[in-house]
């Protein structure tokens, strides 16, 4: 029963934090500004990946300082290309918050094609520092995906 434990929880640690580390199937991501990726000039060695590879715009967006009685509401749109060789498929987004609330297309995305994820956040039950998570989950090589939000909001 231990052992049953142990393992669930070393497989759950490994879901959460799977894109924490790098190994030669990983994306090497280099900020610009606005923690921004430029998607044409990313490495990705794709050696050993015969189905669909999830790549994201951006893998963090800063929202610096918000006034809530200003922005109640933000929505970002955040590009999803497919990398790899077969379709891709969004299964579902999880959130950390119920602050956030995302929209993505339900079709498939074909090898080298891109799509959209809409991201909204009502800022209106968040105070000072905040860092928040969309868990993007899909049938590719790389299924579990972490998009990560910060910033301040203050009145």
């Amino acid at each position: 029963m231990v052992r049953i434990c142990m393992f669930i929880s070393v497989l759950l640690l490994t879901c959460c934090d799977r894109n924490a580390h790098t190994n030669k199937n990983e994306i090497l991501l280099a900020y610009g500004d606005n923690n921004k990726i430029n998607t044409e000039n990313v490495e990705v060695d794709l050696t050993g990946i015969d189905g669909a590879y999830l790549l994201l715009s951006m893998a963090k967006y800063d929202f610096g300082k918000i006034q809530k009685s200003k922005n109640p509401y933000i929505t970002i749109e955040f590009e999803v290309k497919n990398i790899g060789k077969k379709p891709l498929l969004i299964t579902r987004t999880d959130v950390s918050c119920g602050c956030l609330s995302t929209e993505y297309s339900k079709k498939p995305i074909s090898p080298n094609k891109k799509t959209k994820l809409r991201v909204s956040v009502d800022f209106r039950s968040l105070n000072g520092v905040f860092n928040k998570t969309v868990c993007i989950k899909s049938n590719a090589e790389n299924d579990v995906v972490l998009l990560r939000l910060v910033g301040y909001v203050s009145k």
